[in-house]
């Protein structure tokens, strides 16, 4: 997500029947050590915030950072039931809408920095309900 000024971020979430995961934003480069720590920061805390139930399964996408052994371990190590995706099918996934509708959101309204940028995300992502 770009700002006027060339800045940009990247941000991680995800969504259950629940509602939605805490959001990561964040600067640097995904890598699997980033990935690593979303997953045992914001992906394990929401996982308690969202539902007492104990089993889940786990999607993602296959970004490199996915595949990497750091996130294989850190993956295994969390004991996520990872489902298996088929290569190149985004629109398989349900999130790629939520990024679009995330994307229109802030595409309504000019932003000039990275802090603006940051904290339209935070406002969108969190006024995200079941119903979009």
């Amino acid at each position: 997500m770009n700002t006027g000024d060339g800045g940009k971020v990247g941000i991680w979430g995800g969504i259950s029947g629940a509602g939605t995961t805490m959001a990561r934003i964040f600067e640097e480069t995904m890598n699997g050590t980033v990935y690593c720590d979303v997953l045992q920061q914001e992906l394990k805390q929401s996982m308690g915030k969202l539902s007492n139930k104990t089993a889940y399964t786990f999607q993602q996408d296959r970004a490199p950072w996915h595949a990497s052994n750091l996130v294989k371990e850190k993956i295994k190590k969390l004991k996520l039931n990872v489902l298996e995706w088929p290569v190149k099918s985004p629109d398989l996934n349900p999130i790629e809408m939520l990024w679009s509708i995330l994307d229109k959101k802030l595409a309504a309204k000019p932003i000039y920095s990275i802090m603006e940028l940051r904290q339209r995300l935070e406002e969108e992502w969190n006024g995200i309900s079941q119903s979009s």
